[in-house]
């Protein structure tokens, strides 16, 4: 076979692969108050990884999890922090959302009064 076929192969198996993934990616970026000074925001980004990272072992279904920071050097009109975490199913994003451990860390959240962005998709 030459390359041309293999290539063509290679895009339709890819497509069909797409078509049979059912994972769902639901990703959320915060953004701190900028008058928090140094140590306050390592607080805060601290408290908040561990209560992110400890879902894993309370929720069954997040598959993968992921806790992005910022890089110092990056504008300061970025986003700080970017929490990544992959399901099966939209399914098990809805029973994740509504788990009391997830909500637990939204109220954490929300007394943080941090600006928030997310998005949910199929991979």
């Amino acid at each position: 076979m030459n390359q041309a076929c293999c290539a063509i192969l290679d895009m339709k198996l890819h497509e069909n692969s797409i078509k049979t993934r059912t994972m769902v990616k639901h990703v959320v970026l915060w953004k701190l108050d900028p008058s928090c000074t140094n140590d306050k925001k390592d607080v805060i980004i601290n408290g908040l990884r561990n209560r992110l990272l400890e879902l894993e072992n309370k929720i069954s279904v997040m598959k993968q999890i992921r806790l992005y920071l910022n890089n110092e050097k990056a504008s300061g009109s970025n986003f700080d922090i970017m929490f990544e975490t992959t399901f099966d199913t939209f399914n098990d994003l809805k029973h994740y959302q509504s788990n009391p451990e997830h909500l637990k860390v939204v109220e954490f959240v929300k007394s943080l009064k941090l600006q928030r962005a997310a998005i949910d998709f199929s991979l």
